[in-house]
């Protein structure tokens, strides 16, 4: 196995990884070459233990990695590939498809798919797939369940209980609220650059506890439906009470990925709310936090 750092990185690649999209050869061996950004959330014995495992099933391949760290892995990947050095099998977030396959970049899956062997298709699952434009451009990873994050030394200097719900949360955010000391419960990336994080961890997680859709019954986004009205009236009333951390200069409008998990690593706030990954990155800034999830919240689901 080959592994390089780079500062660069993708989640549509697990189809074209298992079906051996090959484009290099080294060694007179084809060389598959994957970017990936997910080193210290899953670590690196579990890439290894990937890529072993792929590389044993087919001996005639080896796999080279780029590792990148997710904050910039989007601008780097893309600034490579406009180089005309694009990686065989890309991570990728759903929201950054886009940008790639306006530069033709991108594989269409569905016929991969339909001339893979049977073992392949006897586990496949069509769901897998999302599909963009007519075309099956990429292909789900993995599945999270996002809810809030909490560091346990600082919930127990303040003697609260970790939030069990939506108001547990405001009560818990108002009690670890010090104006005089300058202290916030709670970090958001509110900030436009990171206005796909709020969409698809912050916004998405309230209005589907609130009883909402992603999308109407003719496929296009839905925010004024009345629980998409309700879930950003709950997250405005957070900000009104001065309950989520204000930024430095301009307002918690300008507070962003990389802010709220600095923030968080540096036990400067107590909670943010994302994915179970974030405590393999919290814990590679500060090995010594502690770090636990809350139970999931209920609402109307």
């Amino acid at each position: 196995m080959n592994r390089k750092l780079l500062k660069v990185l993708g989640v549509g690649l697990v189809l074209t990884l298992f079906l051996g999209v090959t484009l290099g050869v080294c060694h007179g061996k084809t060389k598959l070459v994957w970017a990936e950004w997910w080193d210290p959330e899953w670590g690196e014995d579990t890439i290894e233990w990937i890529i072993d495992a792929f590389e044993d099933a087919h001996p005639d391949v080896e796999v080279e990695t780029f590792f990148g760290p997710h904050d910039s892995f989007s601008d780097e990947l893309l600034t490579l590939c406009q180089a005309g050095d694009c990686p065989d099998i890309m991570g990728m977030e759903v929201t950054w498809s886009d940008a790639f396959d306006r530069l033709g970049l991108l594989a269409d899956l569905a016929p991969l798919a339909a001339s893979a062997s049977d073992e392949f298709n006897s586990q496949y699952n069509p769901a897998w797939v999302i599909n963009y434009k007519g075309r099956a451009i990429m292909a789900y990873l993995y599945t999270n369940s996002y809810g809030i994050i909490y560091n346990v030394k600082l919930l127990e200097e303040a003697e609260l209980e970790p939030p069990t719900g939506w108001e547990e949360l405001r009560e818990v955010l108002t009690a670890l609220y010090d104006p005089v000391a300058k202290k916030w419960g709670i970090a958001l990336p509110f900030a436009m650059k990171s206005s796909c994080h709020f969409m698809l961890y912050d916004f998405w997680t309230r209005l589907i506890q609130a009883g909402g859709h992603m999308v109407d019954e003719n496929g296009l986004a839905r925010f004024d439906s009345p629980a998409g009205v309700r879930t950003l009236e709950y997250w405005k009333s957070l900000l009104d009470e001065n309950l989520v951390y204000p930024g430095t200069v301009e307002g918690a409008l300008a507070t962003g990925e990389k802010e709220f998990r600095e923030l968080f690593a540096a036990e400067q706030v107590a909670m943010i709310l994302s994915g179970p990954f974030e405590k393999g990155v919290a814990l590679e800034r500060n090995p010594d936090i502690q770090v636990a999830f809350t139970p999931p919240f209920k609402d109307c689901t």
